[in-house]
Parts: structure tokens; C-alpha cells; sequence
């Protein structure tokens, strides 16, 4: 073996060593470094297929595919459907100019960098563009916002890329050839263009000095993207090792990057962002632990710090060996395959292994029928099968003594904390209490449904208690802060946001709560603010659509306004506030006859709000019909002052 790479337990070398993928990367060939020029271009528009397959191409004046043109991942091209051919009688919406074309834009953070990267090459060279073209692969309409400041770091002018949503006729288009091939290969330009991104957000974010060793935690992540259960076993042993803990999600990507830049050792699990080697200074040492369904992951992991010329640790665990479940989906679970000096106990805790099996009862709801065969597949023993069963079915009965186990009770606590039984749910907590006592992730849960259920002072015990263990968990300084909110503290809430917000400016619920705070004190700019920062790294479901509205309709930004409200009804079409809030809107704007169709169906949602008869009354002054202006203000009072029974 390469005295550079070092594998445990060495009962996983011979399996390492026979996978075809080795054989691939070292076969394989990226194109000639070179860029194309096509006068005329016809540049077909962006169509999302699948997550593995898109439509748009380049073809040539006379309707030739450009082979230079396709996307190649892996070992296929993503870009195989389009079609050899197209007709030049179509129409192409003409556009003059000199253009570099740069591939695909993927809304994913690693496929961006690995991908959505790999033409920028010719970048390193200063010329002259009229603009930038990508094609756009992601289920969402809006390219993620963040993902741009890889682009200026290469100061490309953000007015000047271009998503092609249309067939489009070009002047001049540059095509350079893809110089990064995911899983394959990169070449010694990408490679070079890789460090000049990490020196250069480092120079820019004013050439910080970080600690040199990082553990790339997957702790904070939904469990639907590979949720590590029992994490924190692991973050506690590289911190004791000088590691810093570091939540990728949480910051943006310079600076990811300026800190990737200074580092020397990275630690963390299979799938995590340890492809950030490529923009270390010196990097020395890449700590993985992996599981044999995801080998690719480890085998690519080596290829990138091969190219660096840093050493390789692998450490194999057992994984979850069903092929009825999707292990990019399943909820990591550090087991006793991992060697006692990392500091993990020689069995799971039952809490992580309850949210374990909770992450496997979400991908296996749809597949009863064969939930026997899956529990012998990943060997579940007959307690766990049950618990599974329970946890996919909660109609079915629980046989009592499973309660009196620690791994039953966090199960029952699970199920009624989903079912929204928050009384049941703490009673289980608080029978299990003495159990986890240790466990920093069982005690924020159970200090959150405290919150939830109002019993403040043994909330914030409990909180204390997980944060002596967890101090950093921006989780848990985001509950502080909602405690401190609670108790009429908004002030010294303010600042605990602010300050997660100063350590972790991806964090989300921070800048939620702190826009709520910030509306209460009437600060309806700031609140705004805040809370546009919160739906750019995720924009929901249309709950915050709504408050937006609101926060807008506050500080009279109409416009904006009503596109919030907009957007509210596309994503909540039953919701109770957004026609009242947009007949406001175009009551403010002098839409009344717009207006008037938005609170008669406000109107229609909730008859009993003398509110809406107010405003309704005022619009039919306005268009001259006072009688039923006056109906309408009389219905107000009735709403206000029902009459008793």
C-alpha cells in the first residue's frame, strides 16, 4: 500500500484495492486543455431532466453539436440526450457580443465547485467578455445566491453571466474544454485555478489565521442529507486533538474558503466537504471515516489529496447494507467498528440509535412489505424491528416492556414529539434523563419541547446542562436566546443573536429570530433585512413570505411587497393573510378594482375579521357606492361585537 494512504481496519484493503473505480481514474483522459471559438453560435436552452441528466447544448451555425460542448460526469456524459442535430429555422433570440461560455451552474455547494468550475480555467488569463453564459441544472428557478462569490473571486462581473432559459443565436462564443470531471479527473490549470480561489478569498477576507486543523461536522445537517446521529462522540475527540469544529453550511464560501486555505490536517465522515483540500496552502493529512457503500466517496477523497500530496486516513466502519435504501439519504451512525482510541463506547447510545432508526423509518414508510427482509439485511435485532415498525406505524401496538428500555422510550418520545404530543414526549424525556445525561443532542431536544411547552425554568436548566457539554452548538445559543426572548429579556436576546450570527452567518434561525425582535421594536428596515438574509439561504414553505409582507407593508415598499405576497400564494394558496395583505397593497398603490377582488376573497376566508369590512367599506367609497360601504361598515361592528346567544 502507498505509505501516503493508510486504511483500518486492514480487513477492508482487499475490497479497496480490486474496486474498478481505481482502474477508471487512472484510464481516464479529460480533453485537450483548449477553447473553442464558434462565430454564430446556436446555444440550445436549459432543461432540467433528472438529477443526473440535463438538456442544452452548442451547435455551430449550421445546426452541429459541438462535442466539446457536453457535460461529462463521472463516467457518462450528463449531457447525452440532447440531440445531434438541431433545425437553424427555429428561433434564437440573437445575442451580439463576445461570450465565454462556462458550462453548468449547479445550486449544489460540492457540485459547483467540482463542476460548475471546470471551464473557468482560461479565467487565470485576463480577457475581455461581453458576458458569461452558463446553463442551469436545479429543481428550484433561482440559482443559490452564495454560490457567486466563487465567480468573484475570479472578478467576473455578476451583471454580466447569463442564464441561457432561452435558445440563443451568439456572436462570438468561447467554449473551453471541462478540466474537471467528477470522480475522474482534474487537470494541473484547475488545479492551479483552485489554490488562486483559496489565496484570494484569503487575502480578502483580510488574511485571517485560523487554526490549522479542522473536523468537517455533518452534525448540524437535516437527517435527510446524511445526519450523523451520535457525531458529537467524534467532535469531542478532535477537539481534544487541537481541531476546530467547523460547520461548512453555516458560513459563506469565501470564507470556507480563506479557512481552508491555512489548513493543514482535515478530519470528518464520508460525504463531507474534505474535497476542500484542493484550496489548502500546504495540506498534510486527510482524516475519513467511510463505510463500503460509499467507497466511491473515499477512493475519490485519496484521488483529490493525492493531487495535493497529502497523506490519506481511512477508517472503515460497518455501514447499512440494504440496497432498499438510499445511503446518500441514511442517517450516519458511528458504530463499534471504529477503534476505542477515538473515544466512541463499543455500542451506539440508545438516543442516537432511536434517531438512527428514525432516518431509516422515513425511507422505509413507503416499503412495508418489506421491512422483514430489510431488518435481516442490516441485521436489526428483534427489539429494533419492532421500535421500526412502531416508528413507521405508531397505530400499532408497542409492547410495554420495550417503554422500560432506554431505546423504547426514546423511541415513544420520537413518535409523540411527530405527532405533536409534547406532554407524552417530555414525560419519556424526563424518565430517560438520567440515561443521557451525557448525551448534548438528547438534552437540547428535551430542553427545546421544555420551551415549547412553556416550563422556562427547567428548560433552561436542562440547556445549561448540554451547554457545559457543547458550549459551540449554535443550536442550543439560538435556544438561549429564545429563552432570553421569552422572559422579557428581547435585548439580551438581540445580542445573542447577533453574536451567532458573528460566528455563524449562514445560521438561519438566528436571523429569523432576530428579525421577529426587531419588528417588535418596530425596526422594520432591519427586520426586513434579516429576514430576506434567512430566505436567501432557504426560503421555506411560505410561512416567512408572509411576515416578509408584513415587515414590507411596514415600510411601505409596496412593489416588493407585493411580490412577497405573491409568492406566499403560489407556495401557500390556503393561506388566511396574503389576499388581505395584497388588497392593502393595491389599496396603497391605487389598484382599487385590484384590491376590491383581493378582500372580497379575504372576506370570503375569514367573515368574522371587521377588519376586512373596514377596508372593503373604504374601497366601495371610493368607487362611489356608499350604501355598500355603509352595509359593509355596519358588518364591522357585527364582526366586533357578535351578538350572544
Amino acid at each position: 500500500m502507498n505509505p501516503s494512504l493508510h486504511i483500518e481496519p486492514e480487513d477492508y484493503l482487499p475490497a479497496w484495492e480490486k474496486a474498478s473505480l481505481h482502474r477508471e481514474i487512472r484510464e481516464y483522459q479529460l480533453p485537450r486543455a483548449e477553447v473553442i471559438v464558434c462565430p454564430q453560435a446556436l446555444v440550445s436552452a436549459s432543461r432540467f431532466v433528472s438529477s443526473e441528466k440535463a438538456l442544452g447544448g452548442i451547435y455551430n451555425s449550421a445546426g452541429q453539436h459541438l462535442d466539446c460542448s457536453r457535460h461529462l460526469r463521472r463516467g457518462k456524459d450528463f449531457t447525452r440526450d440532447n440531440p445531434p442535430r438541431i433545425s437553424t429555422a427555429e428561433h434564437f433570440q440573437p445575442l451580439p457580443g463576445r461570450y465565454l461560455y462556462l458550462g453548468w451552474f449547479f445550486n449544489h455547494y460540492g457540485h459547483f465547485m467540482l463542476e460548475s468550475l471546470s471551464r473557468c480555467w482560461p479565467l487565470m488569463n485576463p480577457q475581455q467578455f461581453d458576458g458569461y453564459l452558463y446553463h442551469f441544472h436545479a429543481r428550484s428557478p433561482e440559482p443559490v445566491a452564495r454560490l457567486f462569490e466563487f465567480l468573484d473571486l475570479l472578478d467576473i462581473p455578476r451583471e454580466k453571466i447569463h442564464f441561457i432559459t432561452q435558445n440563443l443565436r451568439v456572436g462570438e462564443l468561447h467554449i473551453p474544454t471541462q478540466q474537471a470531471v467528477l470522480s475522474r479527473a482534474i487537470s494541473p490549470g484547475m488545479l492551479y485555478l483552485y489554490q488562486h480561489l483559496g489565496k484570494t478569498a484569503w487575502e480578502r477576507q483580510g488574511r485571517p489565521t485560523d487554526q490549522p486543523k479542522v473536523y468537517v461536522s455533518r452534525r448540524l445537517l437535516p437527517p435527510d442529507m446524511r445526519h450523523a446521529c451520535n457525531e458529537y462522540h467524534l467532535e469531542r475527540h478532535f477537539r481534544q486533538q487541537g481541531y476546530r469544529i467547523f460547520h461548512p453550511q453555516l458560513h459563506p464560501p469565501q470564507q470556507q474558503l480563506a479557512l481552508f486555505y491555512q489548513t493543514t490536517h482535515l478530519a470528518g465522515l464520508e460525504g463531507s466537504g474534505l474535497h476542500h483540500v484542493l484550496f489548502a496552502r500546504e495540506p498534510q493529512e486527510t482524516w475519513l471515516l467511510a463505510t463500503p457503500q460509499r467507497r466511491a466517496d473515499a477512493i475519490t477523497q485519496r484521488q483529490l489529496d493525492d493531487y495535493r500530496d497529502s497523506r490519506t486516513c481511512i477508517l472503515f466502519q460497518k455501514g447499512c447494507p440494504s440496497p432498499l435504501i438510499q445511503p446518500e439519504r441514511t442517517s450516519f451512525l458511528v458504530t463499534s467498528g471504529s477503534p476505542a482510541k477515538l473515544g466512541i463506547p463499543e455500542k451506539a447510545d440508545p438516543w442516537s440509535r432511536a434517531i438512527w432508526l428514525q432516518g431509516l423509518a422515513r425511507q422505509m414508510a413507503s416499503r412495508q412489505g418489506e421491512l422483514d427482509h430489510f431488518a435481516r439485511q442490516i441485521s436489526l435485532s428483534d427489539k429494533e424491528k419492532q421500535l421500526l415498525t412502531f416508528l413507521i406505524d405508531p397505530q400499532k401496538t408497542l409492547d410495554d416492556s420495550l417503554l422500560e428500555c432506554p431505546l423504547g422510550r426514546a423511541t415513544a418520545a420520537l413518535v409523540h414529539q411527530a405527532q405533536g404530543n409534547l406532554t407524552a414526549a417530555r414525560e419519556c424525556l424526563e424518565a430517560s434523563l438520567d440515561d443521557f445525561r451525557d448525551n448534548p443532542d438528547f438534552l437540547a431536544r428535551y430542553a427545546g419541547i421544555l420551551y415549547r411547552l412553556k416550563e422556562t425554568p427547567l428548560a433552561e436548566k436542562i440547556l445549561n446542562q448540554a451547554l457545559s457539554l457543547d458550549m459551540d452548538n449554535p443550536d442550543l445559543l439560538h435556544l438561549q436566546g429564545e429563552l432570553l426572548a421569552a422572559n422579557g429579556h428581547s435585548d439580551e436576546a438581540k445580542t445573542r443573536f447577533q453574536d451567532i450570527l458573528s460566528r455563524y452567518p449562514l445560521y438561519r434561525p438566528a436571523l429569523v429570530s432576530l428579525a421577529a425582535i426587531l419588528a417588535d421594536q418596530s425596526n422594520f428596515p432591519g427586520a426586513t433585512a434579516c429576514l430576506s438574509r434567512a430566505m436567501d439561504i432557504f426560503p421555506g414553505k411560505g410561512n416567512l413570505h408572509i411576515r416578509l409582507t408584513w415587515y414590507l407593508m411596514q415600510t411601505e415598499d409596496w412593489s416588493r411587497a407585493a411580490k412577497a405576497a405573491g409568492q406566499a400564494l403560489e407556495l401557500m394558496p390556503e393561506n388566511l393573510h396574503s389576499h388581505s395583505h395584497l388588497a392593502r397593497i393595491h389599496t396603497a398603490l391605487g389598484n382599487t378594482d385590484t384590491a376590491m377582488q383581493h378582500i372580497n376573497e379575504a372576506i370570503r376566508r375569514q367573515p368574522r375579521n371587521p377588519g376586512h369590512y373596514r377596508l372593503r367599506a373604504r374601497l366601495h367609497r371610493e368607487m362611489g357606492n356608499a350604501a355598500a360601504a355603509v352595509m359593509d361598515e355596519q358588518r364591522a361592528k357585527e364582526s366586533r361585537n357578535p351578538p350572544s346567544n
